[in-house]
């Protein structure tokens, strides 16, 4: 159950985030999926619209010069698995992940995009960080068959939205 639904204030939860920064030197925020639904007049009949699948990022990196990283469609285990080991190695070794980045994270092979509109998708991170622009990066992990959303024979984002323009994705375009 979420701190909120517990009975805690969003003041209350902001502080516990960031207690956990001053800790760790980040925090995690794990968004649980939902169903868009809309109801037609006054008919209990329901229109399913859009699954938002689960995403979770971290909440901390852009006070260590660094863009939050984001992953989406995993649950949250696999998600903070994945965070945890890329926020420590932004921390303690020092390193950048930048759009066009590959790496292997948790047992899976990942590719980075800067992720657009990130007041959209890291609100938590813009509470926190207030007054502070928030930049993000996206871990794309690969599927089964190790092809990115955008890659492979039916290209697909609909269990894995991607944030972000792939890198090279408008180069083409563009020189025409």
């Amino acid at each position: 159950m979420c701190a909120m639904c517990d009975g805690r204030s969003i003041e209350d939860y902001v502080v516990g985030v960031q207690g956990l920064i001053n800790r760790y030197g980040w925090a995690l925020q794990y968004v649980d999926s939902e169903l868009s639904t809309e109801f037609r007049g006054d008919t209990d009949v329901r229109e399913d619209g859009l699954i938002v699948p689960a995403f979770c990022y971290t909440v901390g990196l852009t006070e260590h010069g660094h863009p939050e990283l984001v992953v989406t469609g995993r649950s949250a285990g696999e998600s903070a698995a994945v965070l945890n080991v890329l926020a420590r190695r932004v921390l303690l070794g020092g390193e950048r992940f930048e759009a066009g980045n590959q790496c292997v994270a948790a047992g899976l092979r990942m590719s980075f995009v800067d992720v657009e509109h990130t007041e959209d998708w890291l609100m938590m991170a813009a509470r926190v960080q207030s007054g502070v622009d928030i930049r993000a990066r996206q871990a794309v992990w690969r599927d089964a068959e190790g092809h990115l959303p955008w890659e492979g024979p039916y290209p697909s984002t609909i269990v894995q939205p991607v944030l972000g323009p792939p890198p090279g994705w408008f180069d083409s375009a563009e020189n025409l």
